[in-house]
């Protein structure tokens, strides 16, 4: 199956075909890595970081999508353990879409406003958090639908308030963690908030208040509970988020530091 895919998915004259594209949106979520990941995604990538697509070709890749609610597939059925391949990577394809569109615009505005409401919407109800799958590869969810709400926040017409809507996503993901993740998603959260500091849509001290904010729930569900698994597994998880926000950007470095000193010393690992 794989080197069928492969030999049909071969490029003429550098411009791939209407026929290839439908090829590639029927295999978004192969449970197949080897085809999900290694062959229908990179040849996504590659096709618009390379021009690989006509402009229609990319409007139709976007609006297929959005049509047959990809994002979405079985998100409420908990037995499907195998629509969330779909979902994540329809996010990852997301993110490339609307990083493409900032560059050169292609997606009118009804195709701009449902990705955005979808950015915004698709981590915060997605209840598949796994990470690598054995056998099946990456599902990474949380990662992937990071990364498409962080290409949002940098896409020049995401406004404001959709900012401010993002970053009451990442407290929704927060608050529901009970179990910790294995596969970096941290990093790929905190870029969210990187994102927003970056475009300056909003105020860099309504952020520092959100932080902060969220630090003294993350904190006060901690102590709440004398400290119980999965409240430890949240704290920790923040506590990563914050030294990747550290790490990454000048902005907020002092106020951010004293809230990682904070969970040093309050946990005994510094006097």
């Amino acid at each position: 199956m794989r080197n069928d895919l492969s030999k049909f998915l071969v490029a003429e004259d550098g411009q791939f075909s209407d026929s290839q594209c439908q090829i590639l949106l029927e295999h978004i979520g192969d449970p197949n890595p080897e085809i999900r990941d290694e062959l229908v995604y990179e040849t996504f990538a590659k096709g618009f970081s390379d021009g690989m697509f006509t402009t229609e070709q990319m409007g139709y890749i976007a609006t297929f999508i959005t049509d047959q609610k990809l994002l979405f597939k079985n998100i409420c059925d908990s037995s499907d353990k195998f629509s969330v391949f779909t979902r994540s990577f329809t996010a990852l394809l997301g993110a490339t879409i609307l990083h493409t569109d900032n560059q050169t615009p292609f997606l009118n505005q009804n195709q701009l406003s449902i990705w955005f409401d979808w950015a915004i919407k698709y981590l915060s109800i997605e209840t598949d958090w796994r990470g690598y799958v054995s056998k099946f590869g990456w599902a990474h969810s949380i990662a992937h639908g990071s990364d498409l709400l962080t290409e949002a926040n940098l896409h020049r017409q995401f406004d404001s308030q959709q900012s401010r809507q993002s970053l009451q996503t990442l407290k929704i993901i927060i608050a529901k963690q009970t179990q910790p993740f294995l596969d970096d998603e941290e990093e790929r959260l905190a870029n969210i908030i990187l994102a927003v500091l970056s475009e300056t849509k909003v105020d860099e001290t309504e952020v520092q208040q959100f932080i902060v904010s969220l630090d003294k729930f993350v904190w006060s569900s901690y102590e709440q509970t004398n400290g119980a698994i999965q409240d430890y597994y949240r704290l920790s998880s923040w506590k990563r988020i914050l030294m990747t926000i550290y790490f990454n950007t000048p902005k907020l470095k002092s106020q951010i530091e004293e809230l990682i000193d904070k969970y040093y010393i309050i946990s005994g690992f510094k006097s």
